[in-house]
């Protein structure tokens, strides 16, 4: 990769480049969040996908949670730079590419799977060794995305040590998980009916005696 491929300048704001480079960074966090929003309406309605993710959502932890959102913010930076490298550097736009599909398989596995935080974390500490001993100077932008991930990477580290990889078990954020803490009411009345039945026959039972004994 060559050393001025990786910079994206911003001497012209209004560039096609410039403008979609701005967008990714709002629009693919935003996105996120829209997803995590649909899946527990999702989940509010019954549908079993969404209902799976929440649950899995929920017990992530707000470690977790945060990790996974700044690997998400740091993905759009990659993807933000493929416009302006396709004409400078091809092998660029195919690094940028894959290390935002890294981030986000990462950030999705944060979350739903928790046995595998350690695969994302190890992930993401290649992708920051490669960037390291890769030769490449950065620019601004470039540094900023690379410190997001080193904020993520502390995060899930810490996560990971609390919890010994198990999730952290905070306390449900959604509708999409109810917890039960008594039985049916049915049951209650059920029972209370029963034991009304049973009163009323013991209380039956004694009149009958008492007369039988009067005669």
């Amino acid at each position: 990769m060559s050393q001025g491929a990786i910079f994206l300048h911003f001497g012209h704001v209004a560039s096609s480049d410039a403008a979609f480079f701005l967008a990714t960074l709002v629009y693919v966090p935003v996105g996120a969040i829209a997803v995590v929003a649909a899946m527990d309406v999702g989940a509010r309605n019954g549908v079993g996908v969404a209902r799976r993710f929440m649950a899995r959502y929920d017990r992530a932890g707000r470690l977790g949670k945060a990790a996974a959102f700044l690997l998400v913010l740091s993905s759009s930076f990659d993807l933000g730079y493929l416009p302006s490298h396709f004409r400078l550097d091809p092998v660029a736009v195919a690094l940028f590419s894959l290390d935002a599909a890294v981030l986000m398989g990462s950030s999705l596995l944060v979350v739903t799977l928790p046995a595998l935080r350690p695969a994302a974390l190890i992930l993401m500490v290649a992708g920051i060794v490669a960037y390291m001993l890769g030769g490449v100077q950065l620019d601004a932008t470039a540094l900023a995305a690379k410190g997001i991930e080193v904020l993520a990477l502390v995060l899930l580290l810490v996560a990971i040590v609390r919890t010994g990889g198990q999730p952290e078990q905070d306390e449900p954020t959604s509708t999409s998980v109810v917890a039960v803490a008594a039985p049916p009411p049915a049951r209650n009345k059920v029972g209370r009916h029963v034991r009304r039945r049973a009163r009323g026959g013991g209380r039956q039972s004694r009149r009958r005696t008492a007369s039988r004994s009067g005669s």
